[in-house]
């Protein structure tokens, strides 16, 4: 089932116009998972799709632990091309959270594909 939503998912970001979506500037996709572990085995099953994309990576973040780890995650040199997020997490980043000068919900506002 994973699969079955990713793999048409990744090809839309492969053949997205740069301008629009920018591999490290721009998150590409979020996907929002209603557990823990589904989000988990979601972002390995990415990671997995994405062995040969170097310029693409993923990032998963999810409630239980602290915050400063996902913003952290965020914050490094690039922008994951995916984010998958449980739903109280990722209302909490759009909430409070700034990734560098910007709001985490702005950076939100720009993604291409939502799932």
């Amino acid at each position: 089932k994973t699969l079955a939503f990713l793999l048409p998912s990744i090809e839309r970001l492969l053949e997205a116009d740069l301008d629009l979506f920018k591999p490290g500037l721009t998150i590409g996709m979020i996907i929002v998972a209603p557990t823990r572990e589904l989000a988990i085995q979601i972002a390995a099953q990415a990671e997995a799709l994405l062995t040969f994309h170097n310029d693409m990576d993923v990032a998963c973040v999810y409630g239980g632990t602290k915050i400063q780890r996902d913003v952290r995650l965020l914050s490094g040199p690039r922008l994951p091309t995916i984010l998958v997020a449980t739903p109280g997490r990722l209302l909490e980043l759009c909430e409070s959270t700034r990734i560098g000068r910007r709001k985490f919900s702005e950076i939100a506002e720009e993604t291409r594909i939502v799932v």
